[in-house]
């Protein structure tokens, strides 16, 4: 007896709920499961179902007697040998999802929250259980909630790159506190600043709505956003070689203000240095020099030893930060 397409379908989702579920998956499994997910709507709708299989299955213990039920139908409807055991198991683990959805379980089933984060200097690469990649700058915390509808992100610190397996059913939103980027299949950076979100579209199209304000705007590849809250979003091209640079450990800056670049520095310090000059005098200088170069964050002391002193600037140790002032 042979599978049907679908059959054949399930099998291979259920490999890969198995293969990104246990253990470490490698590079090559990551490249490969994106390429398979992106082939289709379909290979996702399989993927969803298999994986909301999985999550289920780890509810079972509270209701014994559906364990037993389900124990006895597969043991005795014994798949032909044409079949994989890994097909058996994907017709048990839908028998599974039925049942649960009949109400067999005490509660709803309610999605996880899960949160990923980097310590200063750290990076990161996650692939989302959707097939989306995040890559996680230093110092970010990101909270994730999937449902079957949507998948909900918040970037409560830090920077990310986004990019997002395509599924026009299920709306990809990630919010900063400052606004909220919405996507479908789509690439995005977004680094939340002290008082603003700076997002860069690197592929395809986003849906931009600032907090406070009753206002949205879909937004272009090779863009730059800068959101803040009770204002219309700034939109400039973008320059995706400087504001992707921290992927390589470097930070590009064209007439950059100092304050913003120290800002940047600052996340990857042990030791963060104060934003507030020593002087009023100081201030007023130091607020207006602008900074054009690279600086390599693989060593951010050296990095900010030499900025400062290409501006003949010193820092002065007294209370929790160093404060910058001129020689």
């Amino acid at each position: 007896m042979k599978s049907s397409p679908s059959d054949r379908l399930l099998e291979e989702a259920a490999q890969w709920v198995s293969v990104l579920n246990t253990g470490s998956p490698k590079v090559a499994d990551n490249q490969a499961f994106l390429k398979w997910i992106n082939a289709s709507t379909k290979h996702q709708q399989a993927y969803q179902k298999m994986k909301e299989a999985w999550q289920l299955t780890s509810q079972l213990d509270q209701i014994p007697e559906f364990i037993h039920e389900v124990d006895q139908h597969c043991t005795r409807h014994t798949v032909s040998q044409s079949y994989t055991h890994l097909l058996a198991l994907t017709a048990c683990l839908l028998l599974i999802v039925g049942a649960l959805s009949l109400n067999y379980l005490p509660a709803p089933y309610e999605p996880q929250l899960q949160s990923f984060s980097t310590a200063v200097g750290e990076t990161k690469r996650i692939t989302l259980e959707d097939g989306s990649t995040l890559s996680l700058n230093t110092d970010t915390q990101i909270d994730i909630r999937f449902t079957a509808k949507q998948r909900y992100l918040k970037l409560v610190k830090g920077e990310a790159l986004f990019n997002v397996a395509s599924n026009p059913n299920r709306p990809f939103i990630v919010n900063t506190g400052d606004g909220r980027v919405h996507a479908v299949g789509t690439a995005f950076n977004i680094k939340k600043q002290a008082h603003t979100t700076a997002v860069t579209i690197t592929e395809g199209v986003v849906l931009i709505e600032t907090n406070g304000i009753n206002h949205s705007m879909q937004v272009t590849a090779n863009h730059h956003v800068t959101l803040e809250p009770y204002h219309t979003p700034v939109v400039n091209d973008a320059n995706i070689t400087h504001q992707l640079a921290w992927q390589n450990q470097q930070l590009i800056y064209s007439q950059a203000p100092l304050k913003q670049v120290i800002e940047d520095l600052n996340r990857y310090l042990t030791a963060p240095v104060s934003l507030t000059p020593v002087s009023t005098f100081d201030k007023e200088m130091i607020n207006g020099l602008k900074v054009d170069g690279t600086l390599n964050v693989n060593d951010p002391e050296e990095a900010l030893a030499a900025l400062l002193a290409s501006f003949n600037l010193e820092l002065v140790h007294h209370g929790r930060a160093p404060q910058i002032r001129l020689q």
